[in-house]
């Protein structure tokens, strides 16, 4: 049994549909997903405890190492299967308080100092993209096993 589960969430369950591509009901990929071990670390650079809902990711996951799902490239979630499309590039939004809206805390600095940047444009990456291979219902408390990395 994985070690990794998804974290608890407003909704109970919800199922994972496959799209026809990008922009076909979704923004660039159809879901994101990041670990509380990854918050935790941002939290040790910067002094203070992360909330995940600063990133606004459709899962959030308990278990495992900071930064993991960076490595993955297909994934099991509940019933369903994605397959990870790449890094998910950070905005000014995530310094704001997931609350008020009030920006509280410096996160893109907190990112870059142990991170980097990627790229000429110098991107800020936190959290990963993922597209559905296989549809299925996932639920609070799911196993999530990584199939392959890369």
């Amino acid at each position: 049994m994985s070690d990794r589960l998804l974290a608890a969430a407003r909704a109970t369950m919800l199922e994972l549909v496959r799209t026809d591509g990008p922009g076909m009901g979704s923004d660039v990929h159809v879901g994101t997903l990041l670990s509380r071990a990854s918050c935790e670390r941002l939290g040790q650079e910067l002094a203070a405890e992360i909330d995940p809902r600063r990133f606004r990711m459709l899962f959030d996951l308990d278990g495992g190492e900071p930064h993991e799902e960076d490595t993955w490239d297909r994934v099991r979630i509940g019933d369903a299967v994605v397959r990870i499309a790449g890094p998910v590039p950070r905005c000014a939004v995530t310094t704001q308080d997931p609350k008020s809206g009030v920006p509280s805390l410096d996160t893109l600095r907190g990112i870059k100092a142990y991170r980097g940047v990627r790229g000429e444009e110098k991107k800020i990456d936190f959290g990963v993209y993922f597209d559905v291979v296989e549809p299925g219902r996932v639920r609070v408390g799911d196993a999530v096993e990584p199939l392959s990395a890369t």
